[in-house]
Protein backbone atom coordinates (compact mmCIF):
# COMPACT_ATOMS: atom_id res chain seq x y z
CA UNK A 1 0.00 0.00 0.00
CA UNK A 2 2.94 2.45 0.89
CA UNK A 3 4.56 1.40 -2.76
CA UNK A 4 1.77 2.43 -4.59
CA UNK A 5 0.77 5.45 -2.71
CA UNK A 6 4.08 6.79 -3.47
CA UNK A 7 4.58 5.86 -6.55
CA UNK A 8 1.06 7.54 -7.43
CA UNK A 9 2.94 10.84 -5.90
CA UNK A 10 5.89 10.24 -8.08
CA UNK A 11 3.51 10.14 -11.08
CA UNK A 12 1.82 13.39 -9.78
CA UNK A 13 5.25 15.28 -8.97
CA UNK A 14 6.22 14.16 -12.39
CA UNK A 15 2.93 15.66 -14.31
CA UNK A 16 3.28 19.16 -12.19
CA UNK A 17 7.05 19.60 -13.10
CA UNK A 18 6.11 18.93 -16.95
CA UNK A 19 3.46 21.14 -16.29
CA UNK A 20 5.26 23.89 -14.94
CA UNK A 21 8.03 23.39 -17.55
CA UNK A 22 5.29 24.06 -20.14
CA UNK A 23 4.13 27.33 -18.34
CA UNK A 24 7.91 28.58 -18.39
CA UNK A 25 8.54 27.71 -21.60
CA UNK A 26 5.15 29.01 -22.86
CA UNK A 27 5.84 32.18 -20.77
CA UNK A 28 9.57 32.75 -22.51
CA UNK A 29 8.70 32.56 -26.05
CA UNK A 30 5.57 34.93 -25.55
CA UNK A 31 8.13 37.06 -23.71
CA UNK A 32 11.09 36.86 -26.27
CA UNK A 33 9.52 36.03 -29.02
CA UNK A 34 6.06 37.34 -29.92
CA UNK A 35 6.29 40.91 -27.43
CA UNK A 36 9.84 41.50 -29.40
CA UNK A 37 10.91 42.67 -25.93
CA UNK A 38 14.73 41.62 -26.06
CA UNK A 39 15.04 44.11 -28.97
CA UNK A 40 12.64 46.88 -28.72
CA UNK A 41 12.57 47.75 -25.17
CA UNK A 42 8.96 49.30 -23.95
CA UNK A 43 8.98 53.12 -23.94
CA UNK A 44 9.64 54.21 -19.60
CA UNK A 45 9.95 50.67 -18.45
CA UNK A 46 12.47 49.57 -16.28
CA UNK A 47 15.55 47.38 -16.58
CA UNK A 48 17.18 44.64 -14.20
CA UNK A 49 21.33 44.91 -14.27
CA UNK A 50 23.39 41.52 -12.43
CA UNK A 51 26.87 42.68 -11.59
CA UNK A 52 29.76 40.46 -10.86
CA UNK A 53 32.75 43.11 -9.96
CA UNK A 54 32.03 45.51 -6.86
CA UNK A 55 28.85 47.30 -6.93
CA UNK A 56 30.19 50.52 -8.66
CA UNK A 57 29.43 54.90 -7.59
CA UNK A 58 26.29 55.77 -8.41
CA UNK A 59 27.16 59.23 -8.02
CA UNK A 60 26.75 60.98 -11.60
CA UNK A 61 29.33 64.16 -10.77
CA UNK A 62 32.24 62.07 -9.45
CA UNK A 63 35.08 61.32 -11.42
CA UNK A 64 33.81 58.10 -13.78
CA UNK A 65 36.00 54.39 -13.55
CA UNK A 66 34.87 52.21 -15.93
CA UNK A 67 32.13 50.34 -14.34
CA UNK A 68 30.93 53.33 -13.34
CA UNK A 69 30.61 55.08 -16.25
CA UNK A 70 28.51 51.91 -17.49
CA UNK A 71 25.98 51.67 -15.11
CA UNK A 72 25.76 55.77 -15.22
CA UNK A 73 25.07 55.49 -18.79
CA UNK A 74 22.27 53.22 -18.36
CA UNK A 75 20.59 55.88 -15.14
CA UNK A 76 21.13 59.38 -17.07
CA UNK A 77 21.69 60.97 -20.57
CA UNK A 78 24.32 63.43 -21.48
CA UNK A 79 24.63 65.56 -24.42
CA UNK A 80 27.06 63.10 -26.08
CA UNK A 81 26.62 59.08 -26.09
CA UNK A 82 27.90 56.41 -28.28
CA UNK A 83 25.46 55.09 -30.04
CA UNK A 84 25.71 50.84 -30.01
CA UNK A 85 23.66 50.68 -33.29
CA UNK A 86 25.62 52.89 -35.75
CA UNK A 87 29.08 52.22 -33.83
CA UNK A 88 29.49 56.35 -33.36
CA UNK A 89 29.19 59.47 -31.15
CA UNK A 90 25.83 61.01 -31.76
CA UNK A 91 23.88 63.81 -29.82
CA UNK A 92 21.42 62.76 -27.33
CA UNK A 93 19.77 65.44 -25.24
CA UNK A 94 20.99 68.06 -28.10
CA UNK A 95 22.36 68.70 -30.61
CA UNK A 96 25.57 71.20 -30.86
CA UNK A 97 27.18 73.22 -32.92
CA UNK A 98 30.71 72.58 -32.62
CA UNK A 99 32.29 73.92 -35.22
CA UNK A 100 33.69 76.85 -33.33
CA UNK A 101 34.63 75.54 -29.94
CA UNK A 102 34.75 79.14 -28.59
CA UNK A 103 31.22 79.11 -28.77
CA UNK A 104 29.04 76.36 -28.72
CA UNK A 105 25.52 76.32 -29.23
CA UNK A 106 23.57 73.88 -28.32
CA UNK A 107 19.93 72.58 -28.86
CA UNK A 108 17.94 70.60 -26.94
CA UNK A 109 15.68 67.70 -28.54
CA UNK A 110 11.93 67.33 -28.43
CA UNK A 111 12.46 63.71 -27.09
CA UNK A 112 14.81 64.82 -24.12
CA UNK A 113 12.84 63.47 -21.27
CA UNK A 114 13.55 61.91 -17.93
CA UNK A 115 12.68 58.72 -16.99
CA UNK A 116 9.29 59.63 -15.54
CA UNK A 117 8.32 61.28 -18.77
CA UNK A 118 8.95 64.98 -17.82
CA UNK A 119 11.42 67.06 -20.05
CA UNK A 120 14.82 67.78 -19.71
CA UNK A 121 15.47 71.80 -19.45
CA UNK A 122 18.26 74.14 -20.05
CA UNK A 123 18.29 74.82 -16.46
CA UNK A 124 18.62 71.40 -15.68
CA UNK A 125 21.87 70.84 -18.22
CA UNK A 126 23.01 74.44 -17.18
CA UNK A 127 22.60 73.40 -13.25
CA UNK A 128 24.33 70.05 -13.56
CA UNK A 129 28.08 71.89 -15.36
CA UNK A 130 27.60 74.72 -12.66
CA UNK A 131 27.79 72.11 -9.98
CA UNK A 132 30.75 70.64 -11.37
CA UNK A 133 32.63 73.57 -11.85
CA UNK A 134 31.84 75.20 -8.51
CA UNK A 135 32.29 71.86 -6.03
CA UNK A 136 34.94 70.54 -8.01
CA UNK A 137 33.44 67.09 -7.74
CA UNK A 138 34.92 66.53 -10.92
CA UNK A 139 38.45 67.47 -11.70
CA UNK A 140 38.45 66.15 -15.30
CA UNK A 141 35.16 68.21 -15.81
CA UNK A 142 36.12 71.29 -13.42
CA UNK A 143 39.20 71.73 -15.01
CA UNK A 144 37.49 71.98 -18.56
CA UNK A 145 34.72 74.32 -17.43
CA UNK A 146 37.13 76.38 -15.37
CA UNK A 147 37.14 79.69 -17.54
CA UNK A 148 33.27 78.82 -19.22
CA UNK A 149 30.64 81.01 -19.48
CA UNK A 150 27.27 78.99 -19.89
CA UNK A 151 24.47 80.82 -20.82
CA UNK A 152 20.86 79.62 -21.50
CA UNK A 153 17.70 81.37 -23.71
CA UNK A 154 14.75 78.42 -23.54
CA UNK A 155 15.60 75.19 -25.17
CA UNK A 156 19.27 76.64 -26.51
CA UNK A 157 22.70 76.99 -24.08
CA UNK A 158 25.68 78.41 -25.33
CA UNK A 159 29.15 77.52 -24.10
CA UNK A 160 31.93 79.99 -24.36
CA UNK A 161 35.63 80.44 -23.41
CA UNK A 162 38.60 81.45 -24.87
CA UNK A 163 40.27 77.91 -25.71
CA UNK A 164 40.24 76.51 -28.49
CA UNK A 165 40.85 72.98 -27.17
CA UNK A 166 39.12 69.70 -28.36
CA UNK A 167 39.55 67.84 -24.72
CA UNK A 168 36.45 70.47 -24.51
CA UNK A 169 34.17 68.21 -25.85
CA UNK A 170 34.21 65.86 -23.09
CA UNK A 171 32.41 67.89 -20.74
CA UNK A 172 29.15 66.71 -23.31
CA UNK A 173 29.78 62.93 -21.99
CA UNK A 174 28.71 64.20 -18.81
CA UNK A 175 25.60 62.84 -16.90
CA UNK A 176 23.12 65.37 -16.50
CA UNK A 177 20.94 65.72 -13.07
CA UNK A 178 17.91 67.29 -12.84
CA UNK A 179 18.11 70.83 -11.47
CA UNK A 180 15.10 70.28 -8.63
CA UNK A 181 17.61 66.93 -7.62
CA UNK A 182 20.80 69.33 -7.37
CA UNK A 183 19.21 72.18 -5.06
CA UNK A 184 18.46 69.33 -2.62
CA UNK A 185 21.83 67.93 -2.79
CA UNK A 186 23.69 68.85 0.71
CA UNK A 187 28.03 68.74 0.26
CA UNK A 188 27.96 65.50 2.11
CA UNK A 189 25.76 63.75 -1.68
CA UNK A 190 28.20 65.74 -3.83
CA UNK A 191 31.30 63.95 -2.77
CA UNK A 192 29.51 60.30 -1.59
CA UNK A 193 30.17 57.69 -3.34
CA UNK A 194 26.95 56.29 -3.32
Amino acid sequence: MITQNLNKLKKYLFLISILFLFTSLSHLIYTYLYENSEIVPVKWGTISEWLVWNFPSLNPVKNLSWNNKYIINLLYRSLLKYDLNENKIVWDIANCDISSLINIECYINDNAKWSNGEEITAEDIVSTYELIRDTNSNVVISSLLKDTKIEHKENVITFKNNKKDVNFLNIFFQPIISKEVIDNLSEENIYANQ
